[in-house]
């Protein structure tokens, strides 16, 4: 572990020393990298080129090392890849680590070699981009948020990488996983882009001072605190607990809807193609909910027997997302507990205006009573319901709409323009 008495060349403090040290012990790549390093007799090179990952602001001072500091620094690759490891440890010890290997070789002594020494730095940085932001990009797809610690954009930062990485290897080992994760990108990109094309913001008005963590609506002395070397660790330490002073803004286009809650048929016809899409429009619908701060309820079903409904309220948790994910039933096909169970959901929330989707490829016989009721109370409580019909054709598109606001049909996946406006439009 990183302790006393060492020659670093970057200004750090007790704070970048504990983080030196929780990538030690939390990132297995890290510590190889160290250890090689180490080994080398040139671990002080790499602890220094963790801190210019990690610090916000780098200062080298002069020293053996100094130069390769300064040719990591001012490269490209390093200012582009510096906006996504800033105060994130998870971010810059994978950064660090994919550096090992140029740090313990022979470092340069004169310009030729400095040369090549920065062809050597743009190459592993370019790797180092790469895997950090494939797991940003997956963070982004499963709800966790639009970025890393004081960089990150969208509703939520990725304030834990940590976990979202052992997710994106957990999905990796997981063939169901996998298929979903292969289209997930895409599908929250559509979403969003027919979620903001349609919403015409109204201006957020300052409601209150909270406190959370949330960048974009920091009070002025928060953001002053930032930039102010005497208070910048009290800041960062505030930052992970949540206690930073914030506004609270309103929007209208925000207030007052309901959960949005997608029922997926997981029956034996759909196992493959046509469920690993249904899940990828799962994390499409989950991104909207967390844009409009809705709940969002996902139900998986099958037959009668057979259904499991688990409802998210504000960022998932990623190992519970992942479990409802993998749920595949492959049994027939019955709507009425899922639509039982929407119902439930819809009139156990306080707001109306809720969404109801149903992406199934099945045929259901249901009572004209059943529909009735259905009918009655979703649209007492201002509930719009949207059914995606796959491979069925005319007959079963009547026998969703009697329960439907609108019946999109999709026969052929790489033609899903039409389905996915009818789902991302609610």
């Amino acid at each position: 572990m990183f302790g006393e008495n060492r020659d670093n060349l970057v200004e750090h403090d007790k704070f970048d020393e504990r983080a030196l040290n929780q990538a030690l012990r939390d990132v297995p790549e890290f510590y190889d990298a160290y250890s090689k390093c180490s080994d080398a007799g040139k671990e002080e090179v790499l602890e220094d080129a963790f801190f210019t990952f990690f610090k916000s602001r780098v200062k080298v001072v002069d020293g053996p090392h100094a130069n390769v500091l300064r040719a990591l620094m001012e490269t490209g690759e390093w200012k582009k890849l510096h906006e996504s490891t800033r105060f994130d440890v998870v971010a810059s010890a994978l950064a660090t680590a994919k550096l090992a290997e140029a740090i313990a070789g022979d470092l340069p002594k004169d310009e030729n070699q400095e040369d090549q020494f920065r062809q050597d730095l743009r190459y592993f940085l370019k790797q180092a981009d790469r895997t950090i932001t494939e797991i940003l990009e997956f963070a982004e797809a499963w709800g966790q948020g639009g970025g890393i610690g004081v960089g990150g954009t969208g509703p939520g930062l990725v304030t834990d990488l940590r976990v979202v990485r052992q997710a994106y290897q957990q999905v990796e080992r997981s063939e169901t996983l996998r298929r979903i994760a292969e289209i997930a990108g895409r599908m929250v990109r559509v979403a969003l882009q027919n979620h903001r094309t349609r919403i015409d913001h109204g201006a957020d008005e300052v409601h209150d001072i909270v406190f959370g963590d949330d960048i974009s609506k920091l009070v002025p002395s928060e953001i002053m605190a930032l930039g102010h070397p005497a208070l910048r660790r009290d800041f960062m330490v505030r930052f992970a607990e949540r206690r930073l002073m914030q506004y609270e803004v309103k929007g209208l286009e925000k207030l007052g809807k309901g959960p949005v809650v997608l029922l997926i048929d997981t029956s034996g016809s759909m196992s493959g193609a046509k469920e690993a899409w249904a899940k990828g429009v799962a994390l499409g619908l989950l991104r909207i909910a967390l844009e409009e701060k809705r709940e969002f309820a996902l139900v998986l079903f099958s037959d009668e027997q057979h259904m499991t409904s688990v409802t998210f309220t504000g960022t998932p948790d990623l190992q519970t997302l992942m479990r409802c994910l993998e749920v595949q039933y492959n049994r027939g096909t019955s709507f009425v507990r899922p639509l039982n169970e929407a119902l439930r959901l819809m009139e156990g929330s306080e707001l109306e205006k809720a969404d109801i989707v149903l992406i199934t490829d099945g045929i259901a016989n249901l009572t004209p009573a059943f529909v009735a009721d259905f009918n009655s109370r979703r649209r007492e409580r201002q509930c719009r319901c949207w059914t995606v019909l796959i491979d069925q054709g005319a007959s079963a598109t009547l026998s969703v709409a009697q329960f439907s606001d609108g019946v999109e049909r999709l026969s052929d996946m790489a033609d899903d323009g039409a389905a996915l406006e009818l789902v991302f439009g609610i």
